[in-house]
């Protein structure tokens, strides 16, 4: 008992010598900073080159506030030093502000007088101009070392061995190199290490060095310019959990030591040479989370204790010369393996047989590459089961038979489908809806069977694969629009009927032989894009009933060969910057709907539109250059819905409803006739609801003279707007009531 207080007493005596002694070598009036330490901090901020301002906040009395800066809170000493950056994953925007991020300069050795010091990380600056700070090996007290990516060169110094408490250790992504790695047996409690794209290769012994740490969790070796893997009699890090040797040139067959580690959750032997076949002691790693075989040249088949793997999230075996079923691993409900794999890929091996059934268990797939192996036989209709799926790659297999709605039924994660290089047929209705919105998709080489290829609002950002030229359907109708494809315009089949690439972002020119190209050709939908150029003349040699290609920066002139388009209902050209005056050609057309405006177009409005194209239901003329007088035999089209934007003002909603009934094909029945009005100052878009549209818009024009007295004829007229012209004289008095 008489012990146990004298105990306590001289633990109360020590502390207050502490604290006095702490008060005598300059902490500060709050007793949060030791003024030595802060002193130092500030000569090494001084050396340093700080491009951002990174170290701002580095000023004031109490340096336990100063941004990467944390100290004791009972003794005030400075414990740890954060001032890393985080390395983009790849170069995007964000890597100017990186670079400019980075510190760099020298490293003061006043660095020393942080004696307490157990954690530094400077990883991701860019030290390349100094040597490594050798000078670290005197803080004794290390626990924590991370100066990964900070552009440190030259050999590894053996001191590191002086650094005993060390814990955590990454000297990753620099230009070291190293001979040998003895010091390793001096770090007893290292837990982590990293050395990945350290040369290695001098180091014979790099692996009995790493046997001395028997607290060792995670090593990663990747890049190293390994040659060879030792065997090893005994193993001493039995507690590893990640072993991360991928990118070296291991020829050898998969070490057997490995399997003697049970601990294992990541295990990567990627981009090796490593032969022979997996052993089955694979199968024992209960814990194992990721496993990635990939770009070896590993061989025959996988074996069914694979299934086993209950933790497995990510199993990568690709670019391998694997063969045989994959029926015992993944198509046996004996196993568990499908319980939390999310990554599934196979790709480019010899693996044959039909794709078992089962895989429709995988209920947490993500990502499914099974391409470029030798599959046969139908796909099974779990695939559409895989409500989590998002990419999904089967390409250059010998899969055959009919893909159907039901394959897709709940892939509405789906964002990247490649089923091309087999033999699959596609049937589903010219009714469904996918629901899956795409970024990508292939499906060259595959014979489609369906009556429309509809990809509208899909969200597909890309340009608009090549393979498209060469695609085959029964019935040659194209929806791609409401989507994001950029670049350029592209050549479709020949026998396409309908193509719809309106609301994307494509650029450059409609190709001149547009129309040779595609003389099968009913309905072509461009608008709402960037396409520039002029309209292509080959077009009007070829039957069209809709040409849609409002909305680009289309320039030049109304071809006069349009005129001969005997079979157009629909004409769109609006808001382009079209020029010239209306041909006169365009009077032997009988459309429906003719829409010009928004463009630079001249002359007067010939009065042969009221009197030869008696068919117009709509027509659009405002917001350009048009002169002269309005002649008055615009006012008595017999059924005319619009004129300058105005709809059914002698026009029977029954008769609108059927104009459509009257077309002379079904490829464009799913076409949304429309017209934009502005009504009091907004602009309405009437697409559906485009019969319940009263109004006559002539605005921004240089119409002259007076207001046609027919005008008045127009009984349902709701809307007039003539502002932005040179009109005169009286407003007709049965408009002004």
């Amino acid at each position: 008992m008489g012990a146990s207080v004298t105990a306590v007493e001289m633990l109360l005596v020590l502390t207050l010598i502490e604290n006095l002694f702490f008060s005598c070598i300059g902490a500060n009036s709050s007793g949060s900073c030791i003024m030595n330490e802060r002193e130092a901090l500030l000569k090494f901020k001084h050396d340093l080159v700080d491009p951002s301002n990174r170290l701002m906040s580095w000023i004031g009395e109490d340096c336990c506030t100063w941004k990467g800066v944390s100290c004791n809170n009972l003794t005030g000493h400075v414990i740890k030093l954060d001032l890393h950056i985080s390395v983009p994953s790849s170069f995007t925007e964000g890597s100017w502000k990186f670079e400019q991020s980075r510190l760099g300069g020298e490293i003061n050795h006043s660095l020393l007088n942080l004696r307490h010091l157990n954690y530094v990380d400077l990883s991701g600056n860019d030290f390349s101009s100094v040597e490594f700070p050798s000078f670290l090996f005197s803080l004794q007290k290390l626990k924590y070392l991370d100066l990964s990516s900070a552009q440190f060169s030259g050999k590894v110094p053996h001191h590191f061995g002086n650094l005993s408490y060390l814990q955590y250790l990454d000297l990753s992504w620099n230009y070291f190199t190293a001979d040998n790695l003895h010091f390793l047996s001096s770090l007893s409690s290292l837990k982590y290490l990293d050395l990945s794209n350290v040369d290695l290769s001098g180091a014979a012994n790099w692996l009995h060095s790493i046997n001395m740490l028997p607290a060792l969790v995670e090593l990663r070796l990747s890049i190293c310019h390994l040659s060879n893997i030792p065997s090893l009699p005994h193993i001493n890090f039995t507690s590893l959990d990640v072993f991360d040797i991928q990118g070296n040139n291991l020829n050898s067959t998969i070490p057997l030591w490995l399997f003697n580690i049970s601990n294992f959750k990541y295990l990567d032997l990627s981009e090796n040479v490593f032969q022979g076949s997996i052993s089955s002691q694979m199968g024992n790693y209960n814990y194992l989370s990721f496993l990635d075989l990939s770009e070896n040249e590993l061989e025959g088949e996988i074996p069914g204790t694979l299934r086993n793997l209950c933790s497995l999230i990510e199993l990568n075996l690709a670019d391998n010369k694997f063969r045989g079923d994959i029926s015992g691993s993944f198509g046996s409900s004996s196993g568990c393996i499908q319980s939390n794999l999310k990554t599934l890929i196979l790709e480019s091996n010899n693996f044959s047989g039909s794709l078992p059934g089962n895989l429709g268990q995988f209920k947490h797939l993500e990502y499914l590459d099974l391409s470029s192996n030798s599959f046969q036989g139908p796909i099974p209709t779990f695939i559409g089961q895989l409500s989590n799926l998002k990419y999904l790659d089967i390409h250059n297999n010998s899969l055959d038979g009919v893909v159907s709605e039901l394959h897709f039924s709940e892939l509405t994660s789906l964002t990247y489908l490649i089923m091309d290089g087999n033999s699959l047929v596609f049937d589903v209705g010219s009714t469904w809806v996918p629901p899956f919105q795409l970024q990508t998709i292939e499906l060259s080489s595959c014979k489609k069977n369906i009556s429309d290829l509809k990809m509208s609002n899909a969200g597909i950002s890309e340009s608009i694969p090549a393979w498209f030229e060469n695609i085959s359907f029964s019935i040659q109708r194209i929806y791609l629009d409401y989507n994001n494809f950029d670049g350029p315009l592209i050549d479709f089949p020949s026998d396409v009927s309908v193509l719809d690439l309106s609301k994307n972002l494509l650029q450059g020119h409609i190709h001149k032989t547009v129309g040779d190209i595609m003389p099968e050709m009913r309905f072509f939908s461009l608008s709402n894009n960037h396409l520039n150029g002029s309209i292509p003349k080959s077009l009007c040699q070829i039957n069209l009933y809709v040409i849609d290609l409002a909305h680009n920066n289309l320039s030049g002139y109304i071809p006069k060969s349009m005129g001969s388009l005997g079979r157009l209902v629909s004409l769109h050209l609006e808001n382009n910057n079209l020029q010239g005056s209306i041909p006169t050609s365009l009077k032997r057309l009988h459309v429906w709907t003719l829409d010009l405006s928004g463009n630079a177009l001249t002359g007067p409005i010939p009065s042969w539109i009221g009197e030869n194209i008696s068919s117009l239901r709509i027509i659009d003329v405002h917001s350009n250059m048009f002169g002269g007088e309005i002649p008055p035999e615009l006012c008595v089209l017999e059924h005319s819905s619009l004129f300058w934007q105005f709809t059914a003002m002698a026009f029977s909603e029954l008769e609108f409803d059927d104009i459509w009934e009257l077309y002379p094909s079904y490829d464009v029945m799913d076409y949304d006739e429309h017209a934009a009005a502005y009504v009091k100052g907004r602009q309405l878009e009437y697409t559906k609801t485009i019969r319940f549209l009263f109004s006559i818009d002539l605005s921004g024009n240089n119409f002259v003279g007076e207001i046609p007295q027919e005008l008045t004829l127009l009984t349902r007229l709701r809307n007039l707007n003539l502002s932005r012209n040179y009109l005169k004289g009286h407003i007709p008095s049965k408009l002004a009531t």
